[in-house]
């Protein structure tokens, strides 16, 4: 066991994993060890990623002699839920307080609250009758469950989840970063970017969908190659053009990827300009004068010029390392190229310090109490594993057994009742089989879409324009807005689209809720799936007509956004009675890529 006085602190990024053991006192943080591996970003099966996660943390921690298992661990802004919201001022104290911002998460995130692990920070004292605003993240427990287990499975204790926003923010005011001015800071995953605006006591964040992944997205999609190539080819020859004024580069491999760099950081500008837009009139934020840039992807050459002409402002890599001592044993020249990449890493082990100015913990009861169930879910995994092998080798055994019978059977027919017995027998164990497969298939074909949910409400929370409220988001199943309402309408299944077909529904798919002529074994999954999302809300109207009202903008920008195919009004503004100047509106938008969901 290590010293008591020091932690090991992990944050785990989309494409990569960074560690580092630090040693804390009165007079500050001192750094003693760290490393970082990079993932298998294209693979797309969880418990790939999580094997991967646990073996780079066991081989990180192994090959650079850390001392201490107890770790403080960060997760990425892609997989939580971040909202700021102002409260009226509330009395009666920190219970009072947290009961109002539990009935504005219960408002706001389209899981039970027992699904997932929550906690906020207060902003604001509300002092003097003003509004409390508070910062509120969410993350659904299995995602939690999944990040301390592989953790676990390394050998390591996590004893507190944090996400990197909030991270980011702690090591930046560790940093005198944003004290005396309003600054951006910066962060280009691997699946997301992390913008934060930091004024003094200020503080606001956001979460952007587009990061490194969607440059090889966007490089495979051009040469029409796989991913993992793709990413290949961007680590080799990716940099951001300079423009119409510079000269390409002699390799056409690599100008054509230096230009889908640029177009990709250039609509991450797009999203930064809109972001201080929002800042600066929904928050009343200051103009922001300088930008910091952080994580893996932007380590991209020209990175710093590129923003810094687009913006107009002072671009600088973020050193989350000033405020830190570094020991004897640090070699500086293997620290310096990757040091701003660990602002995540310093500013979770900075928890340990003294008061952080956000204490996010998603180390909630329950979290708590499934990571001591986790040793036993591996003797029931293990039992699922003998149970397969079992029927897999019934099966082979029968197989067998039914050869030697159909010899005998040419000699004797007097043993043919006993083979058809047989085959009986092996034809309930093919259909045990099929029943096994059928569940891991359509597991399978939803696992991918985890965290499809948040991204939705992201993104919606983006569109939405100033004076409208979304008060509710409902999945359209297959054109039905409850799957356990089943019709027999013809009216009901022709909404959406022509001659009684769903818009954008195959033949296949135009099936799914008739009912089936053959019985199903019991307990089989079935895997659903969601078509559009229906969104209804309020709108405050404006001076200048009808077409003056911002629902109809929130419509087109749904239209206009890549995530949705179209969007149509299926209710269109109308009057309440009880309130003057607020209509009440339902928006129907398809997506551009159908959600599949279990459903028992």
């Amino acid at each position: 066991m290590g010293s008591s006085n020091r932690i090991l602190s992990i944050d785990i990024g989309a494409g990569t994993i960074r560690m580092a053991e630090f040693e804390y006192s009165s007079a500050g943080m001192t750094l003693h060890t760290f490393d970082w591996r990079s993932l298998d970003s294209t693979s797309e099966s969880d418990l790939d990623r999580a094997m991967q996660i646990s073996a780079a943390i066991k081989d990180m921690y192994t090959s650079n002699k850390f001392t201490v298992k107890n770790a403080n661990v960060c997760a990425s802004g892609q997989s939580a839920f971040v909202r700021f919201v102002k409260l009226p001022p509330v009395s009666g104290g920190e219970a009072q307080i947290k009961k109002v911002v539990q009935y504005e998460a219960q408002q706001n995130v389209p899981f039970s609250l027992d699904e997932v692990s929550w906690d906020y920070q207060l902003l604001s004292s509300g002092e003097e009758g003003d509004e409390l605003e508070v910062m509120l993240v969410v993350i659904k427990n299995e995602i939690i469950t999944e990040i301390t287990g592989s953790v676990a499975r390394a050998g390591l204790q996590s004893k507190l989840v944090d996400i990197s926003s909030a991270a980011l923010l702690n090591a930046a005011k560790a940093n005198n970063i944003g004290s005396e001015e309003c600054v951006m800071l910066l962060d280009i995953g691997e699946r997301c970017s992390d913008l934060l605006f930091i004024d003094g006591n200020r503080f606001f964040s956001r979460t952007i969908p587009i990061a490194g992944h969607t440059i090889t997205q966007q490089v495979a999609k051009e040469f029409k190659i796989g991913l993992e190539e793709a990413e290949d080819l961007k680590r080799r020859h990716g940099f951001v053009a300079l423009g119409a004024g510079y000269e390409d580069p002699k390799s056409e491999v690599a100008a054509v990827i230096s230009k889908i760099v640029r177009n990709v950081m250039t609509r991450l500008h797009s999203e930064i300009n809109r972001s201080k837009s929002v800042y600066c009139t929904q928050q009343k934020g200051e103009k922001p004068v300088k930008l910091y840039l952080t994580g893996g992807s932007s380590m991209m050459p020209y990175t710093d010029v590129f923003f810094s002409e687009k913006l107009g402002m002072e671009t600088l890599y973020f050193n989350p390392f000033e405020a830190i001592r570094l020991s004897p044993r640090i070699q500086p020249e293997k620290l310096q190229p990757i040091a701003h990449t660990f602002g995540s890493v310093i500013g979770t082990a900075l928890r340990n310090m003294s008061q952080s100015p956000i204490e996010i913990s998603l180390m909630t009861d329950d979290v708590k109490q499934k990571l001591e169930m986790a040793p036993k879910k591996k003797f029931l995994y293990a039992s699922m594993v003998a149970l397969i092998l079992t029927f897999v080798l019934m099966l082979i055994g029968n197989q067998r057994q039914l050869e030697v019978y159909e010899k005998v059977a040419d000699q004797n027919s007097g043993v043919v009742g006993d083979k058809v017995s047989l085959a009986e027998e092996l034809e309930e164990n093919l259909e045990t089989y099929n029943i096994i497969k059928a569940r891991q298939a359509a597991l399978a074909s939803v696992v991918k879409n985890k965290t499809a949910w948040i991204d939705y409400i992201n993104k919606i929370q983006e569109l939405v324009p100033a004076n409208v409220t979304v008060s509710g988001i409902t999945p359209v199943y297959a054109g039905k807005i409850d799957p356990k309402k089943e019709s027999s309408d013809e009216g009901e299944t022709s909404r959406g689209g022509r001659n009684g077909r769903r818009r954008g529904y195959s033949d296949e798919e135009e099936d799914m809720d008739k009912p089936k002529v053959e019985p199903k074994p019991a307990n089989i999954y079935e895997a659903k799936r969601v078509s559009a999302l229906r969104i209804s809300g309020y709108v405050m109207a404006m001076s200048g007509g009808e077409n003056k009202f911002p629902s109809a903008l929130f419509l087109t920008s749904l239209k206009n956004d890549e995530i949705f195919s179209s969007a149509k009004f299926v209710k269109a503004p109308g009057a309440i009675k009880e309130f003057r100047n607020v209509k009440s509106f339902e928006i129907e938008a398809v997506l551009s890529e159908p959600l599949s969901l279990i459903k028992e």
